[in-house]
């Protein structure tokens, strides 16, 4: 028996371009939407201007929402206080190489007893 052993020719991939970083976003939101416990309230592309695309995940008033969503993804939530007295709650993690925040904006007047 003879065997051939002529190798393969390699695979050539495109460059990175900005339409290959926000297709790659989008299969990432997809799969991350797949997984949340909570519905958003809104999830957007936003563009970085340096050939990718970070994903924002807003959950309205639900600062357990960005807490559960940062306990899956092993990491740890950050509370601001703005000058009004409202709270942002957020967590920043990478997921397949995009960068992910999640978050949740409290009016001042429930700030205190639900961003805790």
């Amino acid at each position: 028996m003879n065997v051939n052993a002529t190798p393969s020719p390699l695979i050539t991939l495109p460059p990175p371009s900005p339409l290959n970083a926000l297709m790659r976003a989008f299969a990432v939101a997809e799969t991350v939407v797949a997984e949340l416990e909570d519905l958003p309230s809104g999830v957007n592309l936003m563009d970085t201007y340096r050939d990718a695309y970070r994903l924002d995940i807003y959950f309205h008033h639900l600062p357990e929402a960005v807490a559960r969503f940062a306990a899956v993804h092993g990491a740890n939530t950050n509370s601001t206080t703005t000058t009004d007295g409202s709270v942002t709650v957020s967590v920043r993690v990478s997921v397949e190489g995009v960068e992910v925040r999640a978050w949740a904006l409290m009016p001042a007047a429930t700030a205190p007893e639900r961003a805790a």
